[in-house]
């Protein structure tokens, strides 16, 4: 396939959407995930970027490359852990970022954008962000409903004050609307960025949210290099990281819960093998 152009000097000048946290499930296609990506996409914004994470053995930017189908195209970059993706009929580009997720000890979660390595669960959250940290990926402490309080709560203050050097936080559209933790204005105090995403969840129609919830970054995207932009918009003030989209109303975020908990329309989260 060959190289397409770059993006007009228009498209450039626009402020680039960060959709920082989205998954790929085993019986989600990727064309669904980019199709409803950019349907979402805000307006008035150059390209999408999303950082798609893979869960332990989910294999998402492999069946990237190797399920694709339809009117998109994929196309390499110079850095081995982003490409790009480019609609046919309407010249719509996507660039998807490769990363991972784990779970750790203590039923916490850490993401690692921009790296090949594999994430290894059931780790020290303190272990699990050393690792993430040293796959070279820019490392993530995302919300989770329910465990940012308590006890848990309190190691995430402690991380933050121990990791504020390296570390970044990630809200995601899954938390109720109008109840942002008051840990992400403690990290922002911190001087820690704060990268949202979405965080589709393993339910039937979740992918159809893929691009709705990220940031608005202000500092020029560089096409070829995805991911080395990514980690140096992640630090730098001018990028703004100006939030879009809504965390969830009060009935799909309680319908949701319900659902991942009931196993009411709730995805596989591994291939069923033949």
């Amino acid at each position: 396939m060959p190289t397409p152009s770059a993006p007009p000097s228009s498209a450039r000048a626009l402020p680039t959407a960060v959709d920082a946290h989205v998954h790929l499930y085993p019986h989600v296609k990727p064309q669904e995930l980019l199709d409803a990506a950019a349907r979402n996409r805000p307006s008035n914004t150059g390209v999408l970027v999303l950082c798609l994470v893979d869960s332990t053995g989910s294999g998402g930017m492999d069946r990237m490359r190797h399920e694709l189908s339809g009117d998109w195209h994929e196309h390499d970059t110079q850095d081995p852990t982003a490409r790009r993706y480019r609609r046919a009929s309407d010249d719509t580009d996507v660039f998807v970022i490769h990363g991972y997720q784990v779970r750790t000890a203590e039923r916490l979660e850490v993401l690692a954008l921009g790296t090949h390595a594999q994430g290894q669960d059931g780790l020290s959250l303190n272990a699990a962000l050393e690792a993430a940290q040293h796959s070279g990926g820019l490392t993530v402490l995302p919300y989770g409903v329910g465990k940012w309080s308590g006890t848990r709560g309190t190691l995430v203050r402690k991380t933050i004050e121990q990791h504020r050097a390296w570390l970044c936080l990630g809200d995601n559209a899954n938390r109720r609307r109008g109840r942002r933790p008051v840990l992400f204005q403690e990290g922002q105090q911190q001087g820690l960025p704060i990268l949202p995403g979405t965080d589709p969840l393993p339910l039937r129609g979740d992918v159809n949210r893929a691009g709705s919830f990220g940031a608005l970054v202000h500092t020029p995207f560089d096409p070829q290099h995805p991911t080395a932009w990514l980690q140096r918009a992640a630090r730098d003030p001018a990028a703004g990281w100006e939030p879009f989209g809504h965390a969830s109303r009060t009935t799909a975020f309680f319908s949701r819960q319900l659902a991942l908990r009931t196993g009411r329309g709730r995805l596989p989260l591994k291939q069923e093998t033949p």
